[in-house]
């Protein structure tokens, strides 16, 4: 299933079915907002997440805690959708409410959680309907500062550091802060370079030979020189000890994060499938 930009914007008019900026606001009606985004990734027949989810899911958990302990306001977003034969979900619920389930069993409150969930079935969907929800609240009147950071696995990382670092920043008409920090991923080796294989061939193809709903934002946007160079995205990778002082609220310094860089506030080793 394809759709369009104006499909994907769409998506989120405000009928419930999707996340909206006012059900954001009526949460935190005013100050700065760090909105925290788990990416989604897979599900079983059964709806039960691969174990990536749950890596994710630990490490939302501890930046939310962080956070409130810090005295911030944060919400945390999962994502997802579902489509006929779409092999990532063969089930027929979003796979937003999957990672939303784990989210709960790493012991986020339900009051942390926004739902519901971005319904997006790829990387490309989750950038642009995270900018259109991301533009929708910040043009709210009385809306707080909005500060958005993205969890993803480390081989996942180098592409949305690409779609999201052309979707927020100075270059762009949402100049609003975005970081993505990799989390370690559950994957065996031989199974890690396979996808990290995977990631690098469809990073080449957005690049260099854009389509779709990408190609469509990038022509509206105007930023298709941009999306040719590297320059924007090697700024989305905080260190650890950056993650942890972001989601705290203190300053934060530019740094450039390897993709497998373990993150030390995430411990993998139980959710690693035996």
């Amino acid at each position: 299933m394809v759709r369009t930009y104006a499909e994907i914007q769409a998506l989120l008019d405000g009928r419930g079915e999707t996340p909206s900026a006012s059900a954001i606001a009526s949460l935190v009606p005013e100050g700065p907002l760090l909105l925290i985004l788990i990416l989604g990734s897979t599900n079983d027949a059964a709806g039960k997440p691969d174990g990536d989810v749950a890596l994710r899911a630990r490490l939302a958990v501890d930046l939310y805690r962080r956070a409130c302990a810090a005295g911030r306001a944060a919400l945390v977003l999962p994502s997802g959708g579902v489509a006929p034969g779409f092999s990532f979900n063969p089930t027929e619920r979003p796979h937003w409410e999957c990672v939303a389930a784990a989210l709960e069993d790493a012991g986020l409150p339900a009051a942390a959680l926004l739902r519901p969930g971005l319904p997006a079935l790829h990387t490309v969907e989750e950038a642009l309907l995270c900018r259109t929800l991301a533009s929708h609240y910040s043009s709210r009147a009385g809306c707080g500062e909005l500060q958005l950071l993205v969890l993803t696995s480390c081989f996942h990382a180098p592409r949305t550091r690409h779609l999201f670092g052309l979707c927020f920043g100075p270059h762009t008409a949402l100049p609003l802060r975005c970081d993505v920090a990799s989390v370690p991923t559950c994957w065996d080796a031989s199974a890690r370079a396979a996808r990290e294989a995977h990631e690098a061939a469809a990073l080449e193809a957005l690049r260099t030979a854009p389509f779709g709903p990408w190609l469509d934002y990038l022509r509206a946007a105007r930023i298709e020189a941009a999306n040719r160079s590297r320059r924007w995205s090697r700024r989305l990778e905080p260190s650890p000890a950056e993650l942890m002082s972001l989601a705290e609220g203190g300053a934060m310094a530019a740094a450039i994060g390897e993709c497998g860089q373990a993150m030390e506030a995430c411990d993998v080793s139980s959710a690693v499938p035996k």
